[in-house]
């Protein structure tokens, strides 16, 4: 099958802050021929995010809930592309980004995923990013925008909303068990935003408990509370 057009998925809430930008960049990728169209399923942002968006130039879809797992299955029901890319608001993808889907997934890969870095000087961040080259039990986070054929994803059963965190883990885990995760060492642009509002230590130990008792059947519901509570 030749697979060569490209829908990439947006999820979004209340990020008027960074839509914009992030439209306008998709737009002026390079291999613009294989760009089906940029989709920004929202999850009811009480900002301009959707205003943005639209103008921008992205498909907005208003997704049923505030479900980053239910926007990413929305909007790929709602896609007309080959080949699905999820990239999150705070995310700028390489500039060549869609070339390298485009050779990826017609060298047969089936899951694949980039490595990134971030917008900060900070020198424990750089290792951080380095580290995302490689596989590990951490890898396909939706910072690392995954891409996928859309009929891989269908069969794969797409991202589980019955999780209101750490669904892009969660699938990537059941994907591997089919499929090698292939890296594109050409790195995504992600923002610090994160580690500037709290720091680094801190981020580092709330994302290793969340991690840790995610994986040991910790009830996500009261998880994703946790995370947002204790993180700005």
């Amino acid at each position: 099958m030749n697979l060569n057009s490209i829908s990439i998925i947006i999820p979004t809430l209340n990020e008027e802050e960074r839509i914009g930008q992030l439209v306008t960049h998709l737009r002026a990728l390079s291999h613009q021929t294989f760009l089906r169209e940029i989709i920004v399923s929202d999850g009811g942002s009480a900002d301009k995010t959707c205003e943005l968006a639209s103008a921008a130039g992205a498909q907005l879809l208003h997704a049923p809930c505030p479900s980053r797992a239910t926007q990413m299955n929305y909007g790929a029901q709602q896609a007309q592309g080959d080949i699905l890319y999820f990239v999150h608001a705070d995310a700028l993808p390489p500039k060549d980004c869609l070339r390298n889907i485009i050779e990826a997934v017609q060298a047969g890969h089936q899951l694949g995923c980039f490595s990134y870095d971030f917008d900060s000087d900070s020198s424990l961040l750089k290792i951080n990013a380095y580290m995302t080259q490689f596989d590990a039990i951490t890898s396909g986070g939706g910072d690392q925008t995954l891409f996928l054929p859309k009929e891989t994803f269908e069969a794969l059963g797409r991202f589980n909303e019955e999780l209101p965190i750490m669904e892009d883990f969660d699938f990537v885990w059941r994907a591997k068990q089919q499929y090698p995760l292939h890296f594109v060492k050409n790195p995504v642009l992600v923002s610090a935003r994160k580690y500037e509002k709290n720091s680094y230590l801190k981020v580092q130990i709330v994302n290793g408990i969340t991690f840790t008792l995610f994986r040991r059947g910790y009830c996500p519901f009261k998880l994703a509370k946790w995370y947002k509570r204790v993180l700005s």
